[in-house]
């Protein structure tokens, strides 16, 4: 619902509630009787109730036997049964009769089908006194532009008591950073019981770190239903703190259940998170269907995850074309595993035009392919300036291949302290190369126990070269229970150095079998030294053909 509208509906039902402090009957007694106070005040109670059709009668007797403030009333209430213009005309009635709510009233009418007429009603209005069409002139002028001017009305408004208008200042002196005027207005506003001044406040002493004022404020503004103020409950409540206990769900579900696709979608993520799927799931797709665009992008993710990929399609393009740049990766993405290349481009393309750092790194490496190294560099360096440690490591790998080993260090480092294990293993190789044995080996080791099992097999082999021997068969162990191939060979070699030949020959066999020569190699001289010459011989001769065959490669 637009201001105006919201504006004109609180306005209408303020006309509705005139006082009526007699009952039905007695109206009834006294109109029937020739009363045109009572006439007009059973027509404004029977309105009031929704008795539109038995109203209209009794307000017209009213205006004909010279009441002028049923004017106005008969006006509103051809408005609510749709004859705009009789009411229109009845405006005009009451206006010639020294109405400024009837100014007002036509003014807001007037907007609602365009007509150019409708400012100056809401300025004679304005000018004349009434509050809410000096807020209304202001939305006018805010509309336009013309925020200044827009304010003064505002302030005239507020200060004549019009709470929707001390928001209306509150909110352009936050914009303008001026936190203590902001609160005074909110608060101002709060206090005469308006839901969105109580929200206003809330928000703001929050801000300023006061979380106990803000609950109570919001809890007000909740409790007069503001949908906003169930939400952000809910979130106060989802980040709890040591002195503050709360339940976000209640708060989440009620602002949901009022049409908030933003509390739907933590609905929704809060009881995926207690594994309660099947309402979970449909909470978040009712977010995505209320418009929420991170509700699309979770739904296309978990739609993935459980292989409907039409189902995730479609909804990262709902996601992408609303301006979700991870949707527009993940679309490019399944497109790719599809054969959808040029669209996938296109995908990517928007996704790093909107500040997608994978995007990024995607079309680099495939700008790279193609021997486009500028244009690969160029995305991988916005990529790692808006610090992505991948593009970063491929920054690192680019610069090696080009034997820049300084600038490949600078981008593994960069990478590597980013916490990218990928570049750990890399950087430590230039480090150990540069002569920095320490620092070397202490990238490796973190590497190592990010999983890397190259890395554990090279602090083993590193630790063995300095006698270690213990130490290093541990990272041996570790690096051939991840499957490398060289930690084999060399578990074997220190095995069989050590005489335990059964184990040493189960270990090279294990890395023979896998193509290394130097295992062949390696096991038929522990095969010999066990008597197994036919064996060995076999395998010396494998080793001699593998050696060849990496010698042509």
């Amino acid at each position: 619902m637009s201001e105006l509208e919201n504006w004109r509906r609180k306005a209408i039902a303020e006309t509705y509630r005139n006082p009526v402090d007699a009952s039905e009957s007695s109206l009834r007694k006294g109109a029937q009787a020739g009363d045109s106070s009572d006439m007009h005040r059973l027509g404004v109670e029977l309105a009031a109730r929704g008795s539109l059709t038995e109203a209209e009668p009794w307000l017209k007797k009213a205006v004909a036997a010279g009441n002028d403030d049923a004017i106005l009333s008969m006006a509103v209430l051809l408005g609510d049964l749709g004859r705009i213009s009789e009411s229109e005309a009845w405006y005009r009635r009451a206006i010639s009769v020294g109405s400024s709510k009837a100014m007002a009233f036509l003014g807001l009418s007037l907007i609602k089908r365009g007509d150019a007429e409708a400012e100056h009603f809401l300025r004679d209005a304005a000018e004349a006194g009434h509050a809410d069409a000096m807020t209304n002139v202001g939305v006018l002028l805010l509309r336009r532009g013309n925020t200044a001017a827009a304010e003064q009305w505002f302030r005239k408004a507020a200060e004549a008591g019009d709470a929707d208008a001390m928001v209306k200042v509150g909110l352009l002196c936050r914009e303008r950073g001026e936190g203590e005027e902001e609160e005074s207005w909110y608060r101002r506003a709060a206090e005469a019981d308006h839901s969105s001044g109580m929200l206003g406040l809330g928000v703001r002493v929050e801000r300023r770190g006061d979380m106990r004022e803000a609950e109570a404020w919001y809890r007000k503004a909740a409790r007069a239903g503001n949908i906003i103020a169930m939400y952000n409950l809910g979130l106060l409540f989802d980040e709890p703190e040591p002195e503050r206990e709360g339940n976000p769900e209640p708060w989440f579900r009620k602002a949901a259940e009022a049409g908030h696709p933003d509390a739907m979608l933590r609905l929704g993520a809060l009881l995926l998170r207690r594994d309660e799927e099947i309402e979970g799931n449909e909470w978040l797709r009712r977010a995505a269907d209320a418009g929420s665009r991170d509700a699309m992008y979770r739904v296309a993710v978990l739609a993935e995850g459980k292989g409907r990929m039409d189902e995730a399609e479609s909804r990262y393009r709902e996601a992408a074309e609303d301006g979700d740049s991870r949707a527009m990766f993940r679309l490019g993405v399944a497109l790719k595993k599809r054969g959808e290349e040029e669209e996938v481009e296109l995908w990517y393309e928007r996704a790093a035009e909107a500040g997608n750092t994978s995007a990024m790194v995607s079309l680099a490496l495939s700008a790279e392919q193609l021997g486009r190294r500028d244009y690969a560099d160029s995305l991988l360096q916005r990529a790692a300036q808006a610090g992505d440690s991948v593009a970063m490591f491929n920054l690192g790998v680019s610069m090696e291949r080009r034997e820049q080993a300084e600038e490949s260090q600078a981008w593994y480092r960069k990478s590597a302290e980013a916490g990218n294990s990928h570049a750990m293993r890399p950087l430590g190789v230039l480090l150990f190369q540069a002569d920095q044995q320490v620092e070397a080996e202490s990238w490796f080791k973190k590497s190592a126990q990010a999983g890397d099992v190259s890395a554990m097999a090279i602090i083993g082999g590193l630790l063995e070269e300095r006698g270690e021997v213990e130490k290093a068969e541990f990272w041996y162990r570790k690096a051939v229970r991840g499957g490398h191939i060289l930690a084999m060979l060399c578990l074997g070699t220190l095995l069989a150095k050590r005489n335990e030949l059964e184990e040493a020959k189960e270990w090279l066999r294990k890395a023979s079998d896998a193509g290394e020569s130097d295992a062949m190699k390696n096991l038929a001289v522990v095969l010999e030294m066990q008597g197994e010459e036919e064996e060995a011989k076999s395998w010396r001769h494998r080793a001699a053909g593998a050696r060849q065959r990496n010698d042509n490669e």
